[in-house]
């Protein structure tokens, strides 16, 4: 069996579903059911404001992702911890009462699934690799320090990392619960790699624009069989433009002539690279690179006479987007 996301086909690998891909031989699937180990009751629904995480050894999770608590720059918005806990609780009932999963356990009790699974997130999202951010979550859980971001978010719509990936970060915390922090199970419907999944593609949702319930409802219509649902954020087209200042009249040969191209600009950031190129072999220093370069037109026709000669200036934007444009110049043949 084949799935397919954005045009792409790939192995169908565990769960039916890859973080929201639809699967070619048109059975919607959900996620395995856990191996049954005790029938415990559901999770109680908790209003976010009773939530406590002063339980054993774990540090205070309230407001762990507030982006001025850590250094580094973070643009990505992520929800407030009370929504993911909310889409959690609500993934249980769907597990149990629709679903129909046999009941389970975890050692990662339900708030602290959330928290670590969105930190561990957050630091991806900021350019930190898999096993750093691995790192800096449990060295937070361990100390209750929360550590640096690695770079700059992607911008427009923001990639996520192979669904490998934070399963591999959830059974590392799962060995820390219950190696590290020796931790007693809690009942769960959902298992491990439903868990990640789901988890994941709910935070998918709300980083790309969408509020707390639709990015719910995207993701019960994936677990339904209504293959990937597209996220929120409308990406701006890119609009570059090349600009050319030069003389307005004619100019004689033999004379330095002054271009700019300082007026071209992005939507996507800086120009950071000007490339110039002339019609003919005739212009002298017509390879620069400057923003502002000076060429000397050469003789190039029989005196008296006017010549039109063509600039070209390329220009590239931080993002690497470019755009060209021309410029042309009438040249005097008085020498």
């Amino acid at each position: 069996m084949e799935c397919r996301r954005s045009g792409v086909v790939l192995p169908l690998i565990g769960l039916g579903l890859l973080l929201g891909m639809s699967c070619s031989s048109g059975e919607p699937k959900s996620p395995a059911s856990p191996s049954a180990i005790a029938p415990p009751r559901a999770p109680a629904s908790v209003p976010a404001s009773q939530v406590s995480s002063s339980r054993g050894q774990l540090p205070v999770l309230s407001n762990l992702l507030r982006s001025g608590d850590r250094a580094g720059t973070m643009a990505v918005t992520f929800p407030p911890r009370n929504e993911p806990l909310d889409f959690k609780q609500q993934l249980e009932a769907k597990y149990r009462d629709q679903l129909r999963r046999s009941a389970g356990t975890s050692f990662v009790d339900i708030e602290g699934d959330i928290v670590w699974i969105n930190e561990y997130l957050l630091y991806r999202l900021n350019q930190c690799g898999h096993a750093d951010s691995v790192a800096k979550v449990l060295r937070q859980i361990d100390t209750g320090v929360l550590q640096a971001l690695c770079g700059n978010p992607a911008t427009g719509i923001i990639p996520f990392p192979p669904r490998n990936e934070p399963l591999d970060f959830r059974n590392q915390l799962e060995a820390k619960y219950r190696d590290g922090l020796r931790r007693g199970p809690s009942p769960t419907y959902v298992d491990l790699e439903g868990d990640v999944v789901w988890i994941t593609e709910y935070v998918r949702y709300r980083v790309n624009g969408c509020g707390h319930s639709e990015a719910i409802q995207k993701v019960f219509r994936i677990i339904d069989g209504g293959g990937d649902q597209p996220v929120c954020t409308v990406v701006e087209p890119v609009n570059i433009v090349a600009v050319i200042t030069g003389p307005s009249g004619v100019v004689n040969a033999r004379t330095n002539v002054t271009f700019s191209g300082l007026s071209s600009q992005s939507n996507k950031g800086d120009i950071r690279s000007y490339q110039w190129r002339c019609s003919n072999t005739q212009t002298s220093d017509c390879s620069a690179s400057s923003p502002t370069p000076t060429f000397s037109y050469l003789k190039s026709g029989p005196l008296g006479t006017t010549v039109t000669h063509t600039v070209t200036l390329t220009v590239t934007d931080v993002q690497g987007n470019t755009a060209t444009t021309t410029f042309a110049v009438r040249v005097s043949q008085n020498y």
